[in-house]
This record gives C-alpha cells, structure tokens and sequence, in this order.
C-alpha cells in the first residue's frame, strides 16, 4: 500500500540551479564526452596525423556539449522560470505550475526515478523531468524519499 502523502514546495530557478540540475540529467554521459574529447584533443595535438583535420575543431565541441545544451536550455525556458515554480505531490501524481505553464505527471506513467543529491529524475517514456531538492525540507525530502520507494516505480542509485 502506498502511504499518504501531501507535499507543497516551490523553487526560483536561476541559471546554476538550472545547470546543475541539467547536468545532473547527463550523468555519466557527461564525463563521457569530456573524456573522449580530451583524448581525442590530446591525439589530435601530439600526432601529425590530425594536423588540419576537422577532428582538431571538434574535439573542443565534444568536451563543452554539454554545458551548451544546458546553456540554450536555460535560455529556451528562462521565461518560463522567471517567477518561482510550484510543486505539489500527492499519492497520485506530481503537479507543477510554473508563470506560463502547468503540468500533471501520473506516478503509474513513471519508468523509473533516479535520486541524486540536486534532486529527483523523473523518467517516463523519452521525456524526463526533474523535481528539485531545494524546494522542500529536509523532513519533506526524507518523505519524497520514503515514498518513491514504496510507489510502483523502480529506484535507480
């Protein structure tokens, strides 16, 4: 059974909150493309081989991907997150209601749910979503905690 549950929390997004809850989305994905583009960079600039070769120039681009998709993402929803957010949870589902938008995210819709220490992944189907820690308590978070553990999604770690 599923234990009850009524949380209310709401956020300010600003840019590095946004960037860290981004980068938070990557994963290990990101360290990937950092790794890969500095040993790609690295080959490029100690061998002949690559001398004039477009993997020069985008090997730079690999390694900064990231924090570029993060950067036009902020400035796609910066309107949207100019007043602060507002989430609210229930057995149910997670509703948030930002200044222009509102939304309604079935718990049963989930695929998984990964917890990292900026906040909560959401996964369902190929969108994905993020529930920011600083918008609750810390008794609030240990709740959030207690019942997605008990909600019929999977936990990832």
């Amino acid at each position: 059974m599923i234990p009850a549950v009524n949380i209310t929390g709401t956020f300010q997004h600003s840019y590095s909150s946004f960037r860290r809850l981004s980068m938070a989305a990557l994963g290990k994905a990101r360290f990937g493309m950092w790794i890969s583009g500095g040993l790609i960079l690295l080959l490029a600039v100690t061998t002949d081989a690559f001398q004039d070769s477009p993997v020069l120039y985008a090997a730079p681009l690999v390694i900064v991907f990231p924090e570029l998709i993060a950067y036009l993402s902020w400035r796609q929803q910066r309107k949207i997150l100019t007043e602060p957010v507002h989430y609210e949870i229930n057995e149910t589902e997670l509703y948030t209601r930002a200044a222009h938008s509102e939304s309604r995210l079935a718990w049963s819709g989930l695929t998984w749910v990964k917890s990292t220490k900026h906040g909560w992944l959401l996964k369902t189907g190929v969108m994905q979503v993020v529930l920011p820690r600083p918008a609750f308590s810390p008794e609030e978070q240990a709740t959030i905690e207690a019942f997605l553990k008990t909600a019929p999604v999977k936990v990832k770690s």
